[in-house]
């Protein structure tokens, strides 16, 4: 049985379980009180009485609090992915409308349609970075704030390799690759993303650990900054490949393909507005508009 699994049944019957431990605390207690006090002799019996009550009920207590504490960090765990999940298209709720107001007001000499797209892209970037945060972050100790950066990875429109249209991470800056991406352009060439590209498949890409000579080291001393990532396909309704969606963290395993399930629910409603808003910009330069990424 899975980790997940154990966790979904305690979970479930987690109230249960306590109870029944409670009452076996109780009742080796009061077994071992009926005993010591009819050998309430001095003996050695006596002692080696009080000493092993004294040792299970210290154990059973123990096993108890442990419990309690598996079942804490379970309902906790379900609790942020179920708020990661809600969060997710309840964004896309709200995009959603801004698309409608874009459609509403388009017209042919309306520059704003140029813009529109990088925003967007930019918004579901932010919008997945500060809903991470605000789940691995808040509330723990700095040694356990998990850092995130979140990237969406597509096809230039000005020379047609991969680039870094959009982005978020906690300084707010471009990501470090990007300075040397703009004198060579082929720097993502052999990434997770370019390995995307080239499967028909489309199938999500997860580096537990980036400490390894598979993994493309873009600058030195990135593998210590990014430790665990996911590379998320971003596809059209015609299935076609716009783009990845990345994801990466300073906590080596903490994406995983055994966890493929929940990532596709968390992530998906942000690759639907990242390809929507890479098909937004391929028709605005269609028209003729200056669409730059």
């Amino acid at each position: 049985m899975s980790e997940w699994a154990i966790v979904k049944v305690v979970h479930r019957h987690a109230a249960v379980v306590q109870a029944a431990l409670v009452g076996l605390v109780a009742y080796v207690s009061g077994v071992v009180v009926n005993l010591v006090t009819q050998t309430a002799d001095g003996s050695s019996k006596f002692w080696l009485l009080v000493s092993g009550g004294l040792v299970a009920c210290v154990l059973l207590t123990c096993i108890v609090a442990g419990f309690e504490a598996f079942g804490r960090a379970g309902r906790e765990k379900l609790a942020r992915e179920n708020a990661i999940h809600r969060s997710g298209y309840q964004t896309l709720n709200r995009e959603i409308n801004q698309y409608i107001m874009l459609v509403r007001r388009f017209a042919i000499d309306d520059g704003r349609l140029a813009e529109a797209p990088v925003q967007l892209m930019q918004n579901a970037c932010r919008d997945l970075y500060e809903t991470l945060e605000a789940e691995y972050g808040r509330g723990v100790s700095i040694s356990e704030h998990i850092e995130f950066e979140v990237t969406f990875m597509t096809r230039s429109i000005r020379d047609g390799e991969i680039t870094i249209a959009a982005w978020m991470n906690r300084d707010g800056r471009a990501p470090k690759s990007l300075a040397g991406r703009t004198q060579n352009p082929t720097l993502y060439a052999g990434t997770e993303t370019d390995h995307l590209y080239q499967d028909e498949n489309r199938t999500p890409r997860f580096v537990s650990c980036t400490d390894t000579p598979t993994y493309k080291e873009l600058y030195p001393g990135q593998k210590t900054r990014i430790k665990s990532s996911v590379i998320w396909p971003v596809v059209d309704d015609a299935f076609a490949l716009r783009g990845t969606l990345v994801v990466h963290c300073d906590r080596a395993d903490f994406f995983s393909s055994a966890s493929e399930k929940l990532w596709r629910e968390s992530l998906e409603p942000y690759t639907k507005r990242l390809s929507l808003a890479r098909v937004l910009a391929d028709r605005a330069l269609e028209l003729g508009f200056d669409v730059e990424f």
